[in-house]
């Protein structure tokens, strides 16, 4: 039961770190791509998004994510499967 809820979660915290940084780097290049229209000069990039610190934002939410994964397993650990259907 364990595993289960460190899967699930764990599965969340991928998706959910890959997705945010693939939305957030896409909206970035739009948000500049949009200010390069209206701008004069050609030099000035609003967002930037280095490498380190996405990898470092994706570790982030997967850690997260099985953080808060632990948590109900432990507490789903200690109660029996009745007892945890009788109260849904």
């Amino acid at each position: 039961m364990v595993r289960l809820f460190l899967a699930e979660s764990t599965l969340i915290g991928v998706l959910g770190g890959f997705g945010g940084v693939f939305f957030g780097v896409n909206l970035g290049n739009l948000l500049n791509l949009i200010f390069l229209f209206f701008q004069q000069d050609r030099n000035v990039v609003l967002f930037k998004a280095p490498l380190s610190f996405l990898i470092m934002i994706f570790v982030f939410s997967v850690i997260v994510g099985v953080l808060t994964g632990i948590f109900p397993s432990k507490r789903a650990q200690k109660i029996s499967p009745l007892d945890a259907l009788r109260y849904e």
